[in-house]
């Protein structure tokens, strides 16, 4: 069946819309009209940019600094870092970068999609659209580092080989949702520490999954105990060689118990630290075994770093978690508002808003 005229009139207007968003779109402060069907998010924060030393031969300028309202943060932003940077003439870019939309409703997860952006600064009180400084689309990025960190201890017991299918399957996913141009490295973690680093000379994907795979279903052993702390601070480790060169980077940890046997300096709150530190996104997936699970430490080291904590009571909500974290951790984007160098000091810092508009992924 031909759609007709009268159907074909929304689509349309809603297809400009979407149009206009990703051009430089004014919002037009308070007052901007949102299509039924989308949702904003905003991310607000406070922008300096102190006047340049005019001996900055001998003394470096101070940079420009954009701080994130914290406060403000709408609770489907799972992730978001934020810098800006000198660019050369009378450029500053302020990139958000590793951003994440998505919530969960019960155990309903829900992704956004971004159909559009917009950038506003406050001056004198009101939110103004500045034609004249202008923003990149938004950029969904592909070339990832992600760590998969997975606890190999005998608690598990058969479970452990769900575990792995899960995590190769978790693995897939990735490749998939990043077109083949992830970064892939695994920890295993029980009485020792084994992992798989991550292939910086970036071979074949195909060849690379298969090693992936060999790796977990062949060189992952149960052993007795829980060194957590001690694995998931070698994942961290992958994450921050500098040879690693990537757009955004995912930490992935696995578990059904606590730590009982890192080493002695290995803590939840060394990790808590390297994890912020390093501005590493931290998803931890618990899973209720014998009953040895710290489900409040999981979410606390999830949330470190503007990570996620899943609980999994069985084994088929295990493994609907797994898919869910890697399509959460390969949904991320990258925005970029570039704006002139006019000195705003550090005592009367500026406000500065991006409008994220979004709609639900089916």
């Amino acid at each position: 069946m031909k759609p007709t005229t009268k159907l074909l009139a929304p689509l349309l207007a809603q297809a400009a819309f979407f149009l206009s968003c990703n051009i430089s779109n004014p919002t037009g402060g308070d007052e901007q009209k949102t299509p039924h069907d989308q949702i904003v998010f905003r991310i607000e924060g406070k922008y300096t940019n102190p006047a340049v030393n005019a001996n900055a031969a001998q003394t470096p300028p101070t940079d420009p600094k954009f701080a994130i309202e914290l406060n403000a943060l709408p609770k489907e932003i799972k992730s978001v870092t934020v810098r800006a940077a000198r660019q050369p003439g009378q450029r500053i870019d302020i990139i958000f970068s590793d951003l994440r939309i998505f919530d969960w409703v019960g155990d309903k997860k829900i992704n956004y999609e971004i159909a559009g952006l917009s950038f506003e600064e406050k001056v004198e009180g009101k939110w103004v659209a500045f034609t004249e400084f202008k923003h990149t689309q938004a950029r969904k990025l592909n070339n990832l580092g992600i760590v998969l960190v997975l606890d190999a201890s005998n608690s598990l017991g058969s479970d452990f080989n769900e575990v792995k299918l899960d995590a190769k399957d978790f693995v897939n996913l990735v490749f998939q949702n990043t077109v083949d141009s992830a970064r892939v490295g695994v920890v295993a973690f029980s009485t020792t520490i084994n992992s798989m680093k991550i292939d910086l000379n970036g071979a074949g994907i195909e060849a690379t999954k298969q090693k992936i795979f060999e790796f977990i279903d062949k060189d992952i052993k149960q052993d007795e105990f829980t060194a957590l702390y001690d694995g998931m601070l070698a994942g961290i480790d992958m994450l921050v060689d500098p040879l690693l060169k990537v757009d955004a980077k995912a930490l992935v940890t696995f578990t059904d118990g606590r730590d009982n046997y890192s080493f002695r300096t290995n803590t939840a709150d060394t990790v808590a630290a390297r994890l912020k530190k390093n501005q590493i996104p931290s998803f931890t997936i618990g899973y209720k075994g014998r009953g040895e699970l710290d489900a409040d430490l999981l979410q606390r080291l999830a949330q470190a770093s503007q990570g996620v904590f899943r609980l999994a009571e069985d084994k088929a909500k295990l493994k609907t978690i797994f898919h869910e974290i890697a399509i959460s951790v390969t949904d991320v984007y990258t925005v970029t508002y570039s704006r002139n160098d006019q000195v705003i000091s550090a005592n009367e810092p500026r406000p500065v808003r991006l409008n994220i508009f979004t709609r639900k992924k089916v």
